[in-house]
């Protein structure tokens, strides 16, 4: 499965799954993004591919930049950012598809933020094989960032796989490569970890 695809598959769930919200659902606040709500996910989720899309990338992916397209799209109806998504989606996939190696945060980002909106909603998570090992396999910038650092690189393991052979860290054990990825994007506390 291609990187595109990954991107594909979760901006799909989340255009069926907006016009589905309530307005209270909508305004719940997110609590992996405690600044942002529901409809503020939207916002980014649409907004940051639409720059891209238009080249709008200068100071990409700062908070400034992010605020941005949030504040942008806030005021809009959800059918609306739906329809612009449905319209540069297509056009993000192909970015992705054209340079995976460039793009490669941006599936990261939307299935991280789809099932933050999912846990905040208390909905079960997308069962997608493709797209959690894609996500867990991000968990190989934690060597690179422990050996910048001059930090041990921990083991971490889910199952009996080593998804992550450590250098004289500790071994970090993970019910799934699902929660591996949740952990990886700053999506678990340091209680839950």
């Amino acid at each position: 499965m291609s990187e595109s695809d990954i991107y594909r598959r979760s901006r799909v769930a989340l255009t069926e799954l907006y016009p589905t919200l309530t307005d209270a659902q909508l305004a719940l606040p997110v609590s992996e993004t405690p600044a942002w709500t529901v409809r503020d996910v939207l916002g980014h989720v649409v907004g940051g591919p639409e720059d891209h899309v238009r080249g709008d990338n200068a100071d990409a992916p700062s908070e400034a930049w992010t605020a941005r397209h949030v504040a942008r799209l806030s005021g809009e109806p959800v059918s609306a950012v739906l329809a612009i998504w449905d319209e540069i989606g297509p056009r993000m996939e192909a970015l992705i598809a054209e340079d995976p190696r460039r793009w490669t945060f941006s599936p990261h980002d939307v299935w991280c933020h789809e099932h933050d909106v999912r846990a905040t909603l208390d909905l079960p998570r997308r069962e997608d094989e493709e797209a959690i090992r894609y996500s867990a396999s991000a968990v190989w910038f934690v060597r690179a960032r422990c050996q910048k650092a001059e930090l041990p690189v921990p083991e971490v393991v889910v199952g009996d796989e080593i998804v992550l052979a450590g250098t004289g860290g500790p071994t970090v054990r993970f019910p799934d490569l699902h929660e591996v990825g949740r952990v990886i994007f700053g999506r678990r506390s340091e209680a839950q970890i």
